[in-house]
């Protein structure tokens, strides 16, 4: 990378994201772990049917009982069809999960960023960013590549350690 094109600091990486970072995005947050959960659901759904029966045995079977009619292949086509559309919408998700993780953090793909690991400093330059979202936890993880001693990027991918935080939980009473 050009040094023109670094940053002229490096930003430090907390290990703890504070409740008034993550609290302007709340609804964003929430609507992400909805349409994650339904994604999940539509997944478990489809993949038992997946591959149950071989498609030569199907296509005799629905030959024989049929005729011209083609039900279980047009089932086959609609369930790749929403196959593709699931592996879209995974895309997607993981592009909303790096989009809002990148505000709360302060940082963005191609930043510098610090932290210290097991007593030791950790410099990358960010190539991922991820948000893992429940309803009591979030955590992000930052990737990228590892800068060496003398402070040249290297060619070692590393991870900061995840950075959570505990969102307040109601009692139930």
């Amino acid at each position: 990378m050009a040094i023109d094109y670094l940053p002229a600091t490096d930003t430090a990486l907390s290990p703890v994201v504070s409740r008034q970072s993550i609290k302007p995005y709340a609804e964003r947050l929430q609507a992400l772990r909805e349409a994650e959960h339904v994604f999940e659901l539509i997944s478990k759904a489809t993949s038992p049917v997946q591959n149950e029966v071989p498609p030569e045995i199907l296509s005799v079977v629905e030959r024989l009982w049929f005729g011209e009619e083609r039900p279980f292949k047009a089932a086959r086509d609609s369930l790749r069809h929403v196959e593709g559309e699931l592996e879209r919408w995974e895309g997607e998700l993981e592009a909303e999960r790096s989009l809002l993780a990148q505000p709360i953090l302060g940082i963005r793909v191609g930043d510098i960023v610090t932290s210290e690991s097991q007593g030791k400093l950790l410099r990358i330059c960010v190539t991922n960013l991820h948000l893992y979202s429940s309803d009591d936890t979030v955590t992000f993880m930052v990737s990228g590549i590892r800068f060496r001693k003398d402070g040249t990027l290297g060619k070692t991918h590393d991870s900061i350690p995840s950075c959570s935080m505990k969102k307040r939980v109601a009692r139930q009473t």
